[in-house]
């Protein structure tokens, strides 16, 4: 049976520190809210925690940013692989250019009072 979890309560367990994602009964992991797995379509999901490390497969940096954001540009928009293989896309914040984070920069999850998921250089 699926879980039904609001994105308030996604949401307000980020803001604690709880990194939360999403688990189908084939083991695809992923961390935005949905009905079905997208991998295999499976309605059978459940909520779970996930690791707090990862590492930046790729980045961008924004220096055009939403209205949430625009006191935080420049920052890096990325893709992490945390420590269990999930992949997610967040922000790293004070990323101004290509020496401050590169390919391969270990990164912890960071908890914000901000839209989306923070991380910040280990």
């Amino acid at each position: 049976m699926s879980e039904s979890v609001t994105i308030q309560e996604i949401t307000q367990k980020r803001k604690d520190g709880e990194l939360v994602g999403f688990r189908c009964e084939n083991g695809h992991t992923w961390v935005s809210p949905s009905k079905r797995c997208a991998k295999c379509a499976s309605k059978e999901l459940k909520t779970v925690e996930l690791p707090k490390e990862g590492e930046v497969l790729t980045f961008t940096i924004q220096n055009v940013a939403a209205e949430e954001f625009m006191n935080e540009t420049p920052f890096a928009w990325a893709v992490i692989e945390l420590t269990d293989g999930t992949r997610v896309t967040g922000w790293v914040p004070y990323v101004a250019s290509d020496r401050d984070l590169a390919i391969g920069d270990k990164v912890v999850y960071t908890p914000t009072y901000k839209p989306g998921i923070m991380f910040e250089k280990a």
